[in-house]
Parts: C-alpha cells; sequence; structure tokens
C-alpha cells in the first residue's frame, strides 16, 4: 500500500504478496458475523444498539484484486496502539463492495426499526 506525500509523491507504507493475501481471506473469513450497531449521543453518553448481523461465508478471492484498484478496499493504519504491540492496520471495504467479495450472505435483523443495507434476510 502507498501513502501519498504532500509533493504527489507516493511512499511504501507496507508491502504484501497478493497470494498472500488471498490465502489470509480464505481461511480468517472462510465463515463470518459482522455485528452493525445503530449509536447516538444522549446526556454526554454515547449509546448503542444493535441493528443486525449480516453472515458472511467463501469470500470471492478472485474479486479482491479488483476491489482495491477500484479503492473500494483500503487500508487504515493502526499507530501507536495502547496494547503495546506496535503499529499495526485494519483492511477496510465499503458497505456497496460487500456482496461482491461475499456474495454468500445473510441478514439477522435484531432492531425491527434498522434498515439494512445489503443481502436477503433469511426466511
Amino acid at each position: 500500500m502507498l501513502a501519498k506525500q504532500a509533493d504527489d509523491t507516493f511512499d511504501h507504507v507496507v508491502e504484501w504478496q497478493l497470494m498472500t493475501l488471498h490465502e489470509r481471506l480464505r481461511s480468517k473469513h472462510r465463515e463470518t458475523f459482522w455485528i452493525s450497531v445503530d449509536n447516538k449521543e444522549i446526556a454526554g453518553k454515547e449509546h448503542f444498539r444493535y441493528s443486525y448481523i449480516e453472515h458472511t461465508r467463501n469470500p470471492n478471492i478472485a474479486e479482491f484484486d479488483n476491489l482495491i484498484m477500484q479503492q473500494y478496499i483500503s487500508l487504515e493504519l493502526l499507530l501507536n496502539r495502547p496494547s503495546g504491540r506496535g503499529d499495526t492496520w485494519n483492511f477496510k471495504i465499503k458497505d456497496r463492495a460487500m456482496p461482491l467479495l461475499f456474495p454468500e450472505s445473510y441478514l439477522y435483523k435484531l432492531d425491527p426499526n434498522s434498515q439494512p443495507l445489503r443481502g436477503p434476510l433469511p426466511q
């Protein structure tokens, strides 16, 4: 992944082989439950309510590279973690790209007022 500098040049931040990322995606997200919450501030305190859970299986590895190139998948750097484990990163995916990477998806609605953004609700 590259980081853009003020002078429009790019520096390498991290680098992986795509095959390594494919294997990691396949092993880590073979079956995953994603939790969605709605939050709001009440009297200066943050409150949240679970809205739905998305259950995904078998990521579409062939689509991963395209989603990176189209900037639907990005890298978030987490610096100076309080855990003391050093710097790390997370991959982030835009909501509208989830069905492309995870075509096998089911939503379990937890809050009757929530409006899921994607996926079929199970029967």
